[in-house]
């Protein structure tokens, strides 16, 4: 017995020893402090008395005290000093307090403010108002006894008083007063009492008991919650163990039932075990009431299936009933819930129907599920338990249920095992299977009895198989048939782990069979075979039915492989049979599928008189051939062949499918003709290519835009031949676009804006097809057919644009023929104009003064020869001025040189706006210029330069707010062939009559003089 049990059982005596100890200790507390209060007071006290007489010990060392004197504080009548009463220095009069004097004001004064009342006295007084009360002359005696304190409590109106004295001893500082009282120093001079009310010290210790018997009275209490709370834990143990004792009981019957039942599985079948089990159920639970069903593969149909005898014997079931599940009541919701359910009270819950008719009234339920996998398999119910069912109820039925449902699993696997060695051995009786075994180390061989008939073997009555050595078995063959088949079997399992033969053999007295030897070797550890084991097989008859069918499936295999058509009619029409080739052939051309039996004609009626026709012509003997060239809507060429068949009224119709030479043929056509086309295609591309070169060679040797405007155009017109195209180049005078080169019908206006073309505003191609947009604005009227602008640009810099109007029909190919065309052309055109504008960019930087934008002196020089050589070759005249600036260094010395810049850049301008176009103003160094003038003398050079000097001279130039002087020139004329007939002789010749000009006075035109003959 556990010491919990020893608690439980004694839990009465624990209380009352628990509760004697609590008190005890309660007792023991409230007699130590019965006292608390006197003793509280009276330290208070003893310190009340022990601060008086500190102060008046204080007063003594001083030898008293003087202070003013008062209503309240007088002069004491009874000390008997010369200097009692003393007057300061200033008039303030003052009296001698002496200590027991001081002493009694001070307690008078405290007596009335805190109710503790002290006095000072003595048995010999000098001031009668001193005098002792009885209990404090009593004191007095017993302090001159020798004690060192009196205390006592003493009731005053109702309420109780400490009564505490201490002794007053005589001093040396008391003499000067008291001496006259004949007490020694050292001796009592009296005592120093304290009446205090002791209510506050008694409410305090009442406070204290009060917190004393409640502590006691929780720890009383607390213990006993424990000591509770211990025998309740002890019921609960003692209830678990009794529980788990029973459970343990069931689970032992719940064992001992099943192996009971597993061990009379051989003699019973599986309704006994059914039946057994659900009688170890019913009475391992103490129920009354016990049912087991099978539940169906559908899940959805309960198989009925046992009851108990006591269930029985009230009401009547059907056996092996498929009842639906959905109809059952809750005695069969464990199905539904999958797990255990439970039903203490049984009547007050609903959907109690489904329970046979005169079955007993069920109180109690309980029902587990047999759960396999995902689905549920079995159930097992009882009931009518005379107290509740409970968990350990619940888990010792789950237990024997699964349990019997493992032995009826075993059951039924035993009874399938049997049946299929039943089917087995009649399989092998109807298939002429038998089996053997074979010691490969010994040589022998045991055969089983369908084996050893197999091979005309006699097997002994009282063995089932039959054993022999392989030298037996090698007698019944000949040396050399089974020396090689030996061979094989030991070659099988010394490579393999499975031998497979096909033996002929000849049992003596029968026809010759067919056996087939497979089988399974099992090796050593080591790898080496040590048996073989497999079956043995006639498959004479199978050997014979595979022949034929091989035949027949190779000779079908070949009628249906063949690509000819094939099929036969009888003498009505009706298919009798057609290859695959012919059943597309029917499904194209007749315009169905036929089936053997069914009329073989067209549906189309002339094709089906057509075809009658043929069929009767060959069932009447006669071959006829027919070509076909369209069958249905795919296009096959057809040889067709209607001949008669060997049955009278039959015709076989065969015929070749010419389809793919015929598509071959076309196709090879039709690759030359692509060919061709691309040959045509590339030859053009070819002179595009060409044409493209000639272009840009030529433009690579043009001077001027003009010359390249002059080449592009006639090759343009080449390049785009058959095409309705045109280039336009920018005109950089008014920013439009030009028409250069055309080739048939542009329909392109010449000049308009360069913002008009939907390429040359978005950077890119621009391609519009028939019907689309936006269209570009220099089209008045859409093309019908679409068109393409292609922009011509250099660095953002436009060059022009080349357009083509789509030719009708145009499609993908012509077009992207065309793009290629047009991108070849446009980067050559485009290039070359950029370079050649490049070039005569940097020429004209080259010959230009950047100041004044005049010629500059190598340009000089070079057109004065040239000039010089057209005017001799013409017989014409030509001009030469040599101008300058007259007191040119004063405006670089006084407004700075960037005033005499300005100066000459106005010069230039006027220069290149009021000469004529032939004129030839250049700038021929520092503030000197030289102006050839083809076509003029020096008179009317003169003149001219004259209007020109006169509009300078009008100039008002400001330079940085200040007005500059005005500009005057000098200049010197010459004229061929007056004065030179080379460069050098005219400029020297205008050059002395610009310095005649200058030293005649400045600001005038000299013409030079003419030369002496």
């Amino acid at each position: 017995m556990t010491t919990i049990y020893l608690f439980q059982r004694h839990f009465w005596l624990a209380i009352v020893l628990w509760t004697a100890l609590i008190g005890g200790f309660f007792t023991v507390s409230q007699f130590m402090h019965r006292d608390d209060a006197r003793r509280q007071a009276e330290l208070v006290a003893d310190a009340y008395v022990r601060k008086d007489l500190a102060f008046r010990r204080w007063v003594t060392q001083h030898g008293g005290v003087y202070v003013p004197p008062s209503a309240k504080t007088p002069p004491n009548p009874y000390l008997h000093l010369p200097d009692r009463d003393v007057v300061t220095t200033d008039g303030k009069a003052l009296t001698l307090v002496n200590p027991a004097y001081a002493t009694r004001q001070l307690l008078e004064t405290f007596a009335e403010s805190d109710g503790i009342r002290g006095k000072l006295t003595s048995l010999r007084l000098k001031n009668p108002g001193n005098a002792p009360e009885p209990w404090e002359q009593v004191a007095l005696e017993q302090l001159e006894r020798g004690d060192r304190k009196y205390s006592r409590l003493d009731t005053v109106r109702g309420g109780r008083v400490l009564r505490y004295m201490l002794p007053v001893y005589m001093e040396s500082g008391c003499m000067s007063c008291h001496g006259d009282l004949g007490i020694p120093i050292g001796g009592v001079r009296g005592g120093f009492s304290v009446s205090m009310p002791l209510g506050p010290f008694e409410t305090q210790n009442a406070l204290g008991r009060q917190v004393s018997i409640t502590g006691h009275g929780v720890v009383w209490l607390l213990g006993l919650g424990l000591l509770g709370f211990v025998r309740r834990r002890a019921l609960e143990q003692r209830a678990i163990d009794e529980a788990t004792e029973h459970t343990r009981r069931q689970k032992e019957l719940c064992a001992a039932e099943l192996l009971d039942i597993n061990a009379r599985i051989a003699g019973n079948g599986e309704r006994a075990c059914i039946e057994a089990g659900l009688e170890a159920a019913q009475h391992i639970t103490a129920s009354a009431v016990g049912y087991l069903h099978f539940i169906n593969a559908d899940q959805r149909t309960i198989e009925l299936c046992a009851w108990s005898k006591d269930t029985l014997a009230h009401c009547e079931a059907d056996y092996d009933q498929h009842y639906p599940l959905d109809q059952a009541g809750i005695w069969a919701d464990c199905v539904r819930l999958r797990h255990a359910v439970l039903h203490n009270d049984y009547a007050a819950v609903a959907g109690r129907h489904g329970i046979p008719s005169g079955h007993i009234e069920l109180r109690r339920h309980l029902a587990v599920p047999v759960v396999d996998g995902s689905e549920v398999r079995m159930i097992i119910g009882v009931g009518n338990k005379e107290d509740a069912y409970n968990d350990s109820d619940i888990e010792v039925l789950q237990a024997l249920a699964d349990g019997l449902w493992g032995i009826v699993t075993r059951v039924r696997a035993d009874t399938r095992l049997r049946t299929s060695e039943r089917l087995l051995r009649d399989a092998q009786e109807i298939a002429h299977l038998g089996g053997w075994e074979m010691d490969l180390r010994a040589d022998r061989i045991t055969l089983s009895d369908i084996a050893a008939r197999l091979l005309g073997i006699d097997a002994p009555e009282d063995a089932p198989h039959a054993t022999l050595t392989l030298g037996q078995l090698q007698a019944m063959r000949s040396a050399d048939e089974w020396s090689e088949e030996s061979r094989r079997v030991r070659a099988q399992a010394e490579k393999d782990n499975t031998i497979h033969l096909e033996l002929r053999y000849r049992p003596t007295g029968r026809n010759a069979l067919h056996l087939r030897l497979r089988g399974t070797v099992l090796r050593s550890p080591d790898g080496k075979p040590l048996r073989a084991i497999g079956t043995l097989q006639d498959i004479t008859s199978h050997s014979e039915l595979d022949l034929l069918r091989i035949s027949t499936t190779n000779l079908s295999a070949l009628f249906e492989s063949a690509d000819r058509i094939v099929w036969s009619v009888d003498k009505e029409n009706r298919l009798i049979i057609a290859n695959q080739a012919a059943q597309r052939f029917f499904a194209l051309r007749f315009g169905k599928r036929i089936q053997p039996g069914d009329i073989c004609l067209p549906l189309a009626a002339t094709e089906r008189e057509r075809w009658s026709e043929l069929y009767a012509q060959a069932q009447g003997g006669h071959s006829v051939s027919v070509d076909l060239d369209q069958v249905a809507s795919d296009r096959r060429w057809l040889d067709m062949r209607v001949a008669p068949g060997g049955q009278d009224g039959m015709a076989i119709i065969y015929g070749i499918d010419l389809t793919e030479r015929k598509r071959a043929e076309l196709e090879r056509q039709e690759s030359l003709e692509r060919m061709r086309s691309m040959v045509e295609r590339l030859a053009e591309r070819d002179r595009h290519n060409g044409l493209l070169n000639r272009l840009h060679d030529l433009l690579q040797s043009c001077r001027s835009e003009n010359e390249a405007h002059e080449v592009i155009a006639p090759l343009f017109a080449d390049l785009f031949r058959g095409f309705d195209a045109a280039l336009l180049l920018v005109d950089n005078e008014d920013n439009t676009l030009r028409l250069t080169a055309q080739a048939g019908e542009a329909g392109i206006p010449d000049g308009f804006p360069l913002d008009s073309c939907w390429a040359l505003r978005r950077g890119e191609v621009h391609e519009i097809l028939a019907g689309g947009a936006p269209v570009c604005a220099h089209f008045s009227v859409p093309p019908d057919a679409g068109y393409c602008c292609q922009p011509m640009m250099v660095d953002a810099d436009v060059v022009g644009l080349l357009s083509v109007r789509y030719p009708r029909k145009a499609d993908e190919q012509v077009r992207e023929n065309i793009h290629f065309l047009m991108r070849s052309t446009a980067d050559a055109v485009k290039l070359s104009l950029s370079n050649l504008r490049l070039r005569e960019a940097l020429r004209q930087q080259a010959i230009h003064d950047p100041l004044t934008g005049l010629f500059n002196r190598r340009y000089l020089n070079d057109i004065l020869t040239h000039e010089l050589v057209r005017a001799q070759r013409d017989g014409a005249q030509m001009a030469v001025a040599m101008l300058d600036i007259d007191h040119f260094k004063r405006f670089n010395d006084e407004y700075g040189h960037e005033a005499g810049d300005l100066v000459l850049s106005e010069i230039g301008r006027i220069l290149r706006e009021e000469l004529r176009r032939s004129d030839v103003p250049c700038r021929f160094g520092g503030e000197e210029l030289a102006i050839v003038m083809p076509g003029s003398n020096a008179h009317n050079a003169s003149e001219r330069l004259q209007e020109v000097c006169s509009l300078i001279g009008r100039l008002d130039l400001i330079f940085r707010e200040r007005r500059l002087p005005a500009v005057t020139l000098s200049a010197g004329v010459a004229e061929t062939p007056t004065h030179g007939s080379d460069s050098v002789q005219l400029l020297h010749a205008a050059d002395l009559a610009l310095y005649r000009a200058k030293a005649e006075g400045r600001n005038r035109i000299v013409i030079a003089a003419t030369p002496a003959a």
